[in-house]
């Protein structure tokens, strides 16, 4: 059985317990909290004598799951039994054959939770992904929870500041949203910091700026957000600041005209009146899209031309770094201030 969501999940389980439940996805708080919720509906007496915990990336052991799973429940109705994390494709082959087995064959007295968060679960036709998809499917059911988009990640962001007893205001949230990258287990740990930090107030863009380290996208994706705000001098102290993180120049300028290759795929697609979630496709943004999402958001104040420019400049640097011998800085930092002014209204 396939659920769609958590709530289809929670109103399944709700219903009745499966044997078994494959939760998979890059949301690994939602992973882990369906896992939690999905044990404690299991799990009506004496938890400590009646769930068992097995990891699911090193040492693993088919024959002690197996047992755990068949154990009778000690005076309670059912057991429960959580594979964490299993690296279904670095089983041995008797292994996975024990697994296929035991997956055949599932006790009724024991919920049996697999949980895949760490890598992706390879969904490809014959690959062992695909097989334990299908034989949980079979047996039990199946749950995905794929990362969240822009505008549920800033949900979670408040959701997880009002348990936190702050709360969070719009440019802060969208600003931690950025500065992670929209991972979600980044973010639940940031906010955790970020709740203790500010108690009692509403974390503020400069508490991200303080508490939080960007990824080096991040970083510079923040410089192309300084460059179309007009904010030139916080745009050369941004580069300043990935320089003296040994950031090299080129990888700078690289992520740099990314950015604007993003706003300007996002301004023809626009334009064109293609819908955001078919132009990510067809321009092969995997994910949530988070870049191409960036460059929507930031095409609106630009004309084509400008774009264009825009990239001419990058792309002339860049052969300039490479082919010419300038000096690396100079260039980025020359660049960033053509770019500025090529932005600028006429």
């Amino acid at each position: 059985m396939v659920l769609r969501d958590a709530a289809a999940l929670r109103q399944q389980a709700k219903e009745q317990l499966l044997p078994v439940y494959l939760l998979h996805g890059e949301d690994t708080p939602r992973v882990e909290a369906a896992a939690k919720w999905l044990a404690g509906q299991a799990l009506d007496a004496f938890p400590e004598a009646n769930y068992s915990v097995f990891d699911g990336r090193t040492g693993l052991d088919l024959d002690a799951l197996a047992q755990a799973v068949w154990s009778m429940p000690f005076l309670a109705a059912r057991r429960c039994v959580l594979l964490d994390d299993l690296a279904v494709d670095a089983l041995g082959a008797v292994q996975a054959d024990k697994l296929w087995q035991l997956l055949e064959d599932l006790s009724p007295d024991t919920t049996l939770i697999i949980t895949v968060r760490t890598q992706p679960l390879a969904l490809k036709k014959k690959g062992r992904g695909s097989k334990l998809a299908a034989a949980c499917d079979k047996a039990g059911g199946v749950c995905a929870f794929p990362r969240q988009g822009r505008a549920g990640t800033l949900r979670i962001i408040g959701q997880l500041a009002k348990a936190g007893g702050c709360a969070i205001d719009d440019g802060a949230a969208g600003l931690l949203a950025d500065y992670c990258a929209l991972d979600p287990g980044r973010i639940q740990s940031e906010m955790g910091k970020l709740c203790a930090y500010g108690a009692g107030r509403a974390i503020t863009r400069e508490d991200v700026e303080k508490l939080v380290e960007p990824t080096a996208d991040a970083r510079v994706f923040d410089l192309s957000d300084k460059v179309v705000r007009g904010d030139l001098s916080g745009a050369l102290e941004t580069v300043d600041s990935l320089l003296f993180r040994r950031e090299p120049p080129v990888t700078v300028l690289s992520i740099l005209s990314m950015a604007f290759v993003d706003m300007y795929r996002a301004a023809v697609a626009r334009r064109a009146g293609v819908a955001e979630a078919e132009a990510k496709k067809a321009y092969g943004y995997g994910g949530t899209g988070f870049r191409y999402t960036k460059g929507l958001e930031h095409q609106r104040r630009y004309t084509l031309a400008q774009l264009e420019a825009a990239l001419g400049i990058l792309a002339d640097a860049d052969s300039r770094m490479k082919s010419t011998g300038a000096n690396p800085r100079t260039t980025l930092e020359a660049a960033v201030v053509d770019v500025f002014c090529c932005l600028r209204p006429k």
